[in-house]
């Protein structure tokens, strides 16, 4: 499995370990209390600890030390595993619909909920007193895997991800998670032949920062209208409303992950 996911990859994982190599011939040498702690939350010893540390440092001006570069690794590396998982658990569903779940599992939104709940952060080696992106949990989510993938090799990553990470529960749960409330009521809308329309544009608004409105129209009538910083987020909050106003007693789940670090 791991030599025909390999020859998927892009050229650039030109460090590839062996996926044989034994990560339990190593310990974990150093000291630093952080690099003790992310050793003990993945539950396994840290081969190469400066993978690690550059995970979790901050960018800086005039350097490309940061975790930005093993994010970039990370996505490729949590993309063909999770690609693989679901190709296994689903053996007779189509392309569209592998798809559309691994979307569910590593969009942003889902690897922010992920790292939120594992309290990434905490592992960050240069704090900053500057407001962080909102992204930044779900960006260590992947910078970290792309540490464990050059440090531990690529089965140690596959198990992190599967036992600690994502577990196949959750997986299987994300089948029933709503990621985008538009593509539900668009989904409706040619199932039950509406004319569905999305009306989008700056917004006329007391608040400076809801800088768009959006409304939902459905043949002729305004059902719902929201507005927000941008454009999709306008869209997706308008489209949620409408959709709960035309399914009132429709309850979806949005999150498969808990929102506690357990």
């Amino acid at each position: 499995m791991v030599k025909r996911l390999r020859n998927f990859l892009p050229s650039f994982l030109k460090y590839t370990k062996s996926s044989s190599q034994d990560s339990s011939n190593s310990t974990t040498s150093s000291t630093h209390p952080t690099l003790l702690k992310i050793s003990e939350f993945i539950n396994m010893p840290l081969s190469e600890e400066k993978f690690f540390v550059e995970a979790f440092t901050l960018k800086k001006k005039d350097t490309t030390f940061s975790y930005e570069r093993l994010e970039f690794l990370g996505d490729a590396i949590l993309g063909a595993i999770i690609s693989e998982k679901i190709f296994s658990l689903y053996p007779s569903q189509d392309e569209g619909f592998l798809t559309q779940l691994k979307s569910k599992i590593v969009n942003r939104k889902s690897l922010n909920t992920i790292g939120a709940k594992h309290k990434l952060r905490s592992f960050i080696i240069n704090p900053s007193r500057s407001a962080l992106s909102p992204d930044i949990d779900g960006n260590l989510v992947e910078s970290l895997i792309g540490a464990i993938y050059l440090s531990n090799g690529y089965q140690a990553t596959c198990h992190f991800i599967e036992t600690i990470l994502i577990p196949e529960h959750q997986i299987l749960q994300m089948e029933h998670i709503v990621v985008s409330y538009k593509s539900v009521l668009m989904e409706w809308a040619q199932k039950n032949n509406k004319e569905l329309h999305f009306q989008t544009g700056v917004a006329d608004h007391a608040d400076p920062s809801q800088n768009y409105k959006a409304e939902i129209i459905i043949g002729t009538k305004v059902i719902s209208w929201a507005t927000d910083i941008s454009k999709k987020k306008a869209e997706e909050k308008a489209s949620k409303r409408a959709f709960y106003q035309l399914n009132p007693s429709k309850k979806i789940k949005e999150n498969a992950f808990p929102n506690h670090r357990g």
